[in-house]
């Protein structure tokens, strides 16, 4: 996608700003054949929240936070937990290696169905 190494550890990272652009999504929904739902947080029940965050640091000193949400009768209530994960941590991911000629004839077919000339969206049926 022509992302930088951590682009999306940053994205589902609430503390960071960086959040998937439009076209973004529409790789990943082509790459992995899935919902936007799966990329993107559900849309918030309500305008406002009243949080309680707190902070403390795990066994490698890293920050942790908890996020309390005050529900109707004034209580928090225990929303989530997460921390930062670890800059050069490997997720485990299934790996398919194609050979030279198979994504060439890939590359061809693509070519050949005028997949350059049209929209994605267009061009995929309108899956989603």
């Amino acid at each position: 996608m022509g992302k930088h190494d951590f682009f999306f550890r940053d994205v589902e990272n609430p503390l960071k700003t960086k959040r998937f652009n439009p076209n973004d999504t529409n790789y990943l929904q082509l790459i992995f054949q899935e919902p936007l739902s799966t990329f993107m947080a559900p849309k918030l029940e309500v305008d406002m929240y009243h949080l309680r965050i707190s902070t403390y640091p795990d066994e490698k000193r890293k920050p942790v936070y908890d996020i309390d949400i005050k529900n109707q009768v004034g209580q928090y209530q225990h929303f989530k937990t997460f921390a930062e994960e670890e800059k050069h941590a490997e997720l485990p991911t299934p790996l398919v290696v194609y050979s030279f000629d198979e994504v060439q004839a890939y590359i061809d077919y693509l070519l050949d169905n005028s997949y350059f000339n049209v929209s994605s969206m267009r061009f995929w049926g309108n899956k989603y």
